[in-house]
């Protein structure tokens, strides 16, 4: 079962519902570009995670939950 429901169905469409321009969410994407942590939380949100879901999935990546 899948983490999260995709509430986008690209990149471009996430980026327009971000009002970023695409080439910011590309470098997000690349590795190229790091977030600040608002910038997190609104893209998870655009993904469909909760604030309080995306920040438990970090932590449980970096092993702290």
């Amino acid at each position: 079962m899948s983490t999260f429901s995709w509430a986008v169905q690209s990149q471009s469409g996430a980026a327009r519902k971000l009002g970023w321009p695409q080439q910011r969410l590309s470098a997000v994407e690349a590795g190229a570009r790091r977030l600040d942590i608002m910038e997190f939380f609104q893209l998870a949100t655009v993904l469909g995670l909760s604030p309080e879901r995306a920040a438990k999935l970090v932590l449980q990546t970096i092993g702290l939950k």
